[in-house]
């Protein structure tokens, strides 16, 4: 009777680690679920973080560019050669250019 007694307590033993073996299982199933939720969830804000950012810098370029712009328009881009120079170089860059489309 008392080896009756000692096996099934073995057996409950076992199938209460087996229980715990089966519950530990799911609740370490659950923590990955929220662990990869989590990733999802910061993942997606730093998304919209370096949106946002790029959004920024953007707008700050452009607004640069318009400055620059504006700046040279109000420039006076009047030459200060003379009109044969003008003409003599004109006619060197367009030789230049002519030599060097033909050497593809």
């Amino acid at each position: 009777m008392t080896d009756y007694r000692f096996l099934e307590k073995i057996r409950e033993t076992e199938a209460s680690a087996n229980t715990r073996i089966v519950e530990a299982r799911a609740d370490a199933d659950a923590l990955k679920q929220k662990a990869r939720e989590d990733a999802d969830g910061l993942i997606e804000s730093a998304w919209h973080q370096a949106e946002r950012f790029h959004a920024e810098i953007m707008g700050e370029a452009e607004q640069a560019y318009r400055a620059l712009l504006a700046e040279a328009a109000a420039q006076d881009h009047a030459s200060l050669l003379d009109d044969k120079t003008v003409r003599r170089l004109g006619a060197k860059l367009s030789e230049r250019i002519v030599e060097l489309i033909g050497r593809r």
